[in-house]
């Protein structure tokens, strides 16, 4: 058993813990074991009131108990004897309404530290060794949810845990996938499995420790593992569980994949850039494809909005997106350690500098190695986990982003990201803070009368995931004009580009004028994603690439 003293939560008690958790290995060691192994909890936050880090935003945990008490008791009215199932403990107040109203008790949670937040806030040994309460960790949820029992679910937590809710509702199914958490698109990439008939378990394969991982393995049998994005590991851990593994690279990353230690030919790798894919065939992989972004439609679709909401929402021109700012000192910091590693003078603000004259071209490789000969190439040579045109890349694609909304202020410009905008609101710019994925994207897009996309500088050779949710609300997407944008959209009929800021500026001036223009190239748009740029089509097509292609004696997807 590990030492209990660094395993509880802030605010929780280590003696109440340790008494919970001998009550627990009485009965089920394994599962104390389950609830003592290495794992990360930085997502909750707080003591006396706890909050839950979702994707930069904390969301209290706690329930009002007075919303508890009416949960409850609506889920147990009908009971009889049967147990409650409590799906997500939180803070535990459902759990002991429960136990306080005399009703038998499943509580179960996908994340063990919150399973020891609820451990070490209370004690509830009397309660686990007469069996009055059980507790159930991740997978175990398969066993521990009959369809007699009654379920109460946590209010947030129900949202995080929806895959796992609906995979047992839906009881036993013939094709079954894990899918990495994270991300903004991993929701998204599960609707798509889910319409093909997956049923699908969300795998925290960052923060759970490697014996969890495996619990779910053995219990769960997928026959995929999937993801948005490579993480290292990610195909040893397939390969050791004998599922075929589908990645989908939709963001980008300033560190180059880890060779895998266990043959690919399980694995099929798909990237939204080209470049992406030589440097995973470089790492060892074998099956690699480009494949372009695309749309949730279920997710991104035109809305008719109130009154209200176009009060909040409505722009004549919007920006969406980070402003990159917040991350330049660092990544400057970790680019002039570089230099000093491999006896190169500091040469940043030189590159930089070059850089800004001309925001239409990618120039930091060129300028490097003008500036620096052969430094990039030592670096990424030596295993440097960074490679220093990309950090340089990101300082000049955050100047980029900032300086043409500074100069596009005389229309009304108006942003939604992170605060590193308010940098521009001397310029005519208006920061309107932060904007949800999941709500607030969607009536940007729809309310605006021109939506701008001003790409990373150093990824011109993509349409990025903004063109192909703009245009699935049947916004008008104003977009920064390429090869791949060509490839899969008819410039000036689905989608309209620009190549420079003068450009920019005057396009932006012709259709402010001319708003029928703009909306008529935004129903082609519209149009082109439903036809050819969905999340279905894309993950049908990676489907069927490892049904075509399965390892001998893997199971095949489909």
């Amino acid at each position: 058993m590990t030492d209990t003293d660094t395993l509880w939560p802030p605010g929780t008690s280590p003696d109440r813990f340790a008494s919970n958790l001998e009550a627990i290995a009485s009965i089920r060691p394994e599962l104390a074991e389950r609830l003592c192994a290495p794992i990360e909890g930085d997502h909750v936050v707080g003591a006396e009131r706890v909050f839950y880090r979702l994707r930069g935003t904390d969301i209290p945990l706690d329930v009002e108990p007075e919303d508890a008490q009416r949960l409850v008791e609506r889920a147990a009215r009908d009971a009889g004897d049967r147990p409650l199932l409590v799906l997500g403990v939180g803070c535990g107040e459902l759990v002991d309404r429960a136990l306080e109203r005399g009703t038998q008790v499943v509580a179960w949670d996908r994340d063990p530290w919150l399973l020891r937040l609820l451990l070490g806030r209370t004690d509830y040994a009397r309660e686990l060794r007469a069996g009055r309460l059980r507790i159930g960790l991740g997978a175990d949820l398969v066993e521990l949810a009959p369809h007699d029992h009654r379920r109460v679910v946590h209010p947030f937590l129900g949202d995080v845990y929806a895959n796992e809710i609906a995979f047992v509702e839906r009881g036993s199914a013939p094709k079954r996938a894990l899918v990495c958490a994270g991300g903004l698109y991993v929701d998204s990439l599960a609707r798509a499995l889910g319409a093909r008939g997956y049923a699908v378990w969300t795998l925290d394969s960052e923060r759970l420790s490697h014996e969890e991982l495996d619990h779910t393995a053995r219990t769960l049998e997928p026959g995929l593992v999937a993801s948005i994005n490579y993480r290292d590991g990610l195909a040893e851990f397939a390969h050791g569980i004998g599922a075929p593994l589908i990645v989908w690279e939709i963001d980008p990353s300033t560190t180059a994949p880890r060779p895998p230690t266990t043959p690919t030919e399980h694995a099929r790798v798909f990237t939204y850039r080209r470049e992406s894919a030589r440097e995973f065939r470089t790492a060892g992989f074998e099956h690699v494809e480009y494949l372009p972004l695309a749309a949730d439609t279920e997710l991104r679709r035109p809305l008719e909005l109130d009154d209200g909401e176009r009060t909040r929402y409505a722009a004549r021109v919007s920006f969406v997106g980070s402003s990159l700012s917040a991350s330049a000192a660092e990544l400057a910091e970790l680019f002039r350690a570089g230099l000093a590693r491999h006896g190169a003078g500091d040469v940043l603000e030189d590159v930089l500098s070059a850089q800004r004259a001309d925001f239409s071209r990618w120039l930091v490789p060129e300028l490097l190695e003008e500036h620096a000969p052969g430094f990039r190439d030592r670096c990424n040579a030596s295993g440097e986990a960074h490679d220093p045109a990309v950090l340089a890349g990101e300082i000049a694609a955050s100047e980029k982003r900032l300086s043409y909304a500074a100069n596009l202020g005389r229309f009304g410009l108006q942003v939604w990201g992170d605060p590193g905008w308010e940098r521009v609101a001397a310029h005519g710019v208006r920061y309107r803070g932060p904007a949800s994925h999941a709500h607030d994207l969607t009536r940007i897009y729809c309310a605006s009368e021109v939506n701008l996309d001003v790409g990373r500088l150093y990824q011109s050779d993509i349409a990025t995931m903004r063109v192909y949710d703009i245009l699935a609300c049947g916004g008008f997407a104003l977009v920064e004009h390429s090869p791949a944008l060509e490839e899969v959209f008819e410039v000036g009929v689905e989608v309209e580009s620009y190549r420079d800021l003068d450009e920019l500026t005057r396009k932006l001036e012709h259709y402010l004028a001319h708003p029928a223009s703009a909306r008529a190239v935004a129903a082609r748009g519209w149009a082109a994603v439903r036809e050819r740029h969905t999340f279905e089509l894309r993950v049908a097509h990676m489907l069927a690439s490892l049904a075509t292609h399965a390892p001998p004696g893997m199971a095949r997807a489909g």
